[in-house]
């Protein structure tokens, strides 16, 4: 990434790597992941792809997320080594945070 991105309704990842770069993503889209942990469907979609915040300035900000309950997935990964898929899954009851 070159810039800070801000995403009002979804993400969706297909293939390969995006490389936050020390920018963060912003999130506008509060609805819960649908689908699994491994493709998960909705405000951050992936089939293929995954996010790979390297440094401490790559953060995703997802706005409002304590307003509607249900199960999140940011689909984070790594590229050291082997290109490995690392899932970063929450599930928000009653605005109780759950990891």
């Amino acid at each position: 990434m070159l810039k800070r991105i801000i995403v009002d309704s979804s993400l969706v990842l297909s293939q390969g790597l995006l490389l936050m770069n020390g920018f963060n993503i912003t999130m506008n889209n509060p609805s819960a992941s649908t689908g699994n942990l491994i493709a998960p469907q909705g405000p951050f979609a992936r089939t293929n792809g995954y996010l790979i915040s390297e440094k401490e300035l790559s953060t995703v900000i997802w706005k409002s997320i304590n307003s509607l309950t249900g199960y999140r997935v940011i689909p984070f990964g790594s590229n050291v080594g082997a290109p490995t898929y690392i899932p970063f899954s929450l599930i928000i009851k009653a605005e109780i945070l759950e990891m």
